[in-house]
């Protein structure tokens, strides 16, 4: 799976064993856009694979890159966004421009972990009533500029820095037509 990612994305046929010799899991604490802090240990897996150099190629959330992000402490430009990964006291902060300034996002160490330390975590966001993920029927699908994502009733398109939020009639339809996805109910129905 992850070197039909990686070749989907640009890089060359990459020869191993296993997918554990290309690519491990790291805890990654991210940045609430609440709060501006950092969430819980845990709650984000990241993924990283060495290929030449180590690059982070995780895009587990919409604002996540759009592409691998080397781990070296220089802006790379990634679709519309501009991302700099530096090494602080033993973890990688990574951060996004925005105009002059940088904002910064999520942090993590390279230590590989294991799918099952994440189960205690992944079990609060499906069960816990202040979890926002039960809360609401959500679906979220990156697109080349930007994504499109339908919350409820709500459909909210973002592309580049233009965001639209439109409320349609029949989320099974918006499921069905622009996510490719067919359900028999929508809870957000």
């Amino acid at each position: 799976m992850v070197t039909a990612y990686l070749e989907r994305i640009g890089y060359p046929p990459v020869e191993a064993p296993n997918s554990e010799a290309l690519a491990s899991l790291q805890d990654a604490h991210v940045r609430s856009f609440e709060h501006g802090e950092l969430g819980p240990r845990f709650d984000h897996a990241r993924i990283l694979v060495d290929v030449d150099e180590p690059v982070d190629v995780d895009v587990g959330t919409g604002a996540s890159p759009r592409g691998p992000i080397g781990l070296a402490d220089r802006p790379q430009t990634i679709g519309p966004a501009t991302y700099l990964t530096r090494e602080v006291d033993g973890r990688y902060l990574t951060e996004h421009r925005d105009g002059d300034t940088w904002t910064p996002g999520w942090s993590f160490d390279t230590t590989a972990r294991r799918l099952d330390d994440f189960a205690e975590r992944c079990h609060y966001h499906q069960s816990s009533p202040v979890s926002p993920f039960p809360q609401k029927a959500l679906c979220t699908l990156v697109t080349d500029d930007g994504q499109v994502t339908l919350s409820g009733r709500q459909l909210i398109t973002t592309t580049g820095d233009t965001r639209t939020e439109v409320e349609v009639a029949d989320p099974l339809d918006v499921l069905q037509r622009r996510f490719g996805i067919s359900l028999e109910r929508w809870s957000g129905s």
